[in-house]
């Protein structure tokens, strides 16, 4: 030994792939016997991050609890800035124990220590495969930020799945697609084959794609080479089977008119889920008439979930996923995210047995569900509204907005604007309201004008911005536009002593 003491490569990294219950109790384990970390001397991320925490979860919340002591979870019931916080904050070493399900090693670029794995179950998909595994355990020692790291697997009964993953380096396994052809039966129809085969569905979709861009016939007359181009490699047996699938799909999909196959291709939906929206939408004067405010409140939203919850991509249930969907009640937390309310005020319509698990469900809920599925359903539905009134122009500003609105929980344009360029959703309302105020309504071609508001935008407007707001008891203006100065890749700029508040 040289005598310098040893340097720290970064956090140790806890890995849960089948519970995010399991990655939470162990972070609060490991604050149990730690110190608070003095806020006033931590770095600003830090203080932004436990502003955040209590404001979306409580003040009690286990994430909160965590922070302060250093260390944190990392899973999908988190929002985009708290990942995003909790990364960055590991990168530059202020956490030393991260707790995560499979979310943090997707595009993690922090050195850690340490990898441990509690399991390589993921939830109702069996073990990681080689490739999952090695995506994780590779975060150990990265290459070009630490020359060593240790992986640890915690449950000796696991030995099997290293011995695999220690040969292989690669996937090896059968591939979706192939267990999926096995399942294939004639007498089912392709509607019903997409609903219950889930393997298929990409393939079904990529032949409705060809359809969409070049027609019937010709991805009738390129078909062989389209299928054997796409699955080289697969048996004689996968590609016969997969040919007769798409002749079967292309005989049901031949009459409808090209656009109406584009407008489905474009939604993201297969031509069957499309028609199944389409009808509803059809079949619904809400749907076929209502205005955007409208579908914005409850009674209206009821009916887009009820329509969207028809659909086989869509799984909308608040309970876990299980039982009869609730369409008012998912409703009912759509118009809440859209108007603002937190996840822990969102919680009290969950399920569960505790509020940390009430809160962990509607962040997951939240984050994962309405943030993106509902918005894609509300992007797919507005595409079907026009097609039925044969007129584009039909939509006004406020229903090309409503996919947005859920995506980011705000309800105007200029607070979408704001969120998409990081500001977080508690004060986007308020900068928004304060572009307004300064410069006049925000109108479609103002993006770079608003975007240059932001950039220069003294300590002053986000003093402004959090004013009256929850956070504003939480943390400094200063800190939030440096954070989110350093997020943007702008240069801090100085902040004069007297208003750092």
């Amino acid at each position: 030994m040289s005598g310098q003491a040893p340097r720290s490569i970064g956090p140790s990294l806890a890995m849960f792939p089948s519970s995010r219950v399991e990655a939470e109790q162990a972070a609060l384990r490991m604050a149990t016997d730690k110190t608070e970390i003095d806020l006033a001397r931590a770095p600003p991320e830090l203080r932004v991050a436990l502003a955040l925490a209590v404001d979306e979860y409580g003040e009690d919340s286990d994430l909160a609890q965590c922070l302060r002591k250093g260390v944190s979870f990392h899973h999908s019931a988190l929002s985009g800035e708290l990942r995003y916080l909790v990364e960055r904050l590991a990168a530059m070493g202020t956490l030393d124990f991260i707790a995560a399900t499979t979310t943090l090693a997707q595009g993690m670029n922090f050195p850690v220590a340490s990898v441990v794995i509690h399991s390589v179950s993921k939830p109702g998909a069996g073990p990681l495969s080689p490739a999952e595994f090695w995506n994780i355990a590779g975060r150990a020692g990265r290459v070009g930020l630490s020359e060593k790291g240790v992986v640890v697997f915690a449950n000796s009964g696991h030995r099997e799945h290293w011995e695999l993953y220690s040969r292989y380096l690669s996937d090896k396994m059968v591939s979706a697609m192939a267990e999926a052809v096995g399942n294939l039966r004639d007498s089912d129809s392709i509607k019903w084959t997409y609903r219950v085969n889930e393997g298929l569905r990409p393939f079904i979709q990529y032949i409705g794609h060809s359809v969409a861009r070049q027609g019937a016939a010709a991805t009738a007359s390129d078909l062989e080479r389209l299928v054997t181009a796409s699955f080289a490699g697969k048996s004689q047996d996968v590609r016969v089977a997969l040919l007769r699938l798409a002749r079967r799909y292309l005989g049901e999909v031949a009459d409808k008119p090209r656009n109406y196959m584009k407008v489905a291709d474009q939604t993201g939906l297969a031509s069957f889920s499309f028609d199944e929206l389409y009808a509803s939408i059809a079949g619904d004067s809400v749907l076929a008439t209502a205005d955007a405010a409208e579908l914005g409140r409850p009674d209206g939203m009821k009916h887009l979930i009820d329509a969207l919850a028809k659909l086989p991509e869509l799984s909308l249930a608040l309970e876990k996923g299980h039982g009869m969907i609730d369409t008012m009640a998912v409703a009912r937390v759509v118009n809440q995210w859209i108007n603002g309310a937190s996840v822990k005020e969102i919680s009290a319509s969950f399920p569960g047995g505790s509020e940390a698990e009430k809160v962990r469900e509607a962040g997951k809920y939240v984050f994962g569900k309405v943030s993106q599925t509902v918005s894609w359903g509300a992007h797919a539905f507005l595409r079907g509204r026009a097609m039925l009134s044969g007129n584009d122009h039909s939509l006004t500003q406020e229903h090309r907005m409503l996919p947005a609105y859920i995506q980011y929980g705000v309800n105007n344009p200029a607070s979408v604007l704001a969120s998409i360029l990081g500001v977080p959703r508690q004060i986007a309302p308020r900068i928004a309201a304060l572009y307004d105020e300064r410069n006049g309504q925000l109108l479609p071609e103002d993006g770079v004008k608003f975007k240059n508001f932001l950039h220069k935008g003294p300590v002053e407007l986000w003093r402004d911005a959090i004013s009256g707001t929850r956070l504003a008891e939480r943390v400094s203006a200063a800190d939030l536009r440096n954070v989110w100065r350093d997020a943007q890749g702008l240069e801090h700029q100085a902040v004069p002593a007297a208003d750092r508040d």
